[in-house]
């Protein structure tokens, strides 16, 4: 999965918005999660990767073996 879902599933996700601002196709919006704080709700993922670069948690959770 190249989304922001397992960011914010472990509660890391500040809400900054970024993964919004950031997904070529418009599938991200903020809506207020369990705690009451922003957090990014995938419409429609195509897994283009795009929020998860752009999300400063990414490192934590990146898929990839560079």
């Amino acid at each position: 999965m190249s989304n922001v879902k397992i960011i914010a599933d472990n509660y890391c996700c500040t809400g900054c918005g970024r993964c919004e601002l950031f997904c070529p196709y418009g599938h991200i919006s903020l809506k207020n999660g369990d705690l009451g704080f922003p957090v990014p709700f995938i419409e429609e993922c195509k897994d283009c990767g795009e929020c998860v670069k752009s999300c400063p948690w990414s490192d934590e959770y990146s898929d990839d073996e560079e």
